[in-house]
């Protein structure tokens, strides 16, 4: 396990999320907005390898 710089983008249905590999290189992955859909990122990021995880977050809408 490493650790994780993904990019997350929130949109009102779905979001996308873009972390950087320890080799350097981007994987994605677009989900659903929904408990669900979370549920399934962090199973996503834990078969790619994630351990710790570090998010940062921009308020860009009203």
């Amino acid at each position: 396990m490493s650790s994780f710089h993904p990019g997350i983008d929130i949109a009102k249905a779905k979001f996308a999320c873009a972390p950087r590999l320890p080799n350097g290189k981007f994987r994605g992955k677009s989900l659903p907005n929904t408990p669900k859909g979370f549920a399934g990122l962090d199973r996503w990021l834990d078969q790619q390898g994630a351990g710790t995880l570090h998010v940062c977050m921009e308020a860009t809408g009203t």
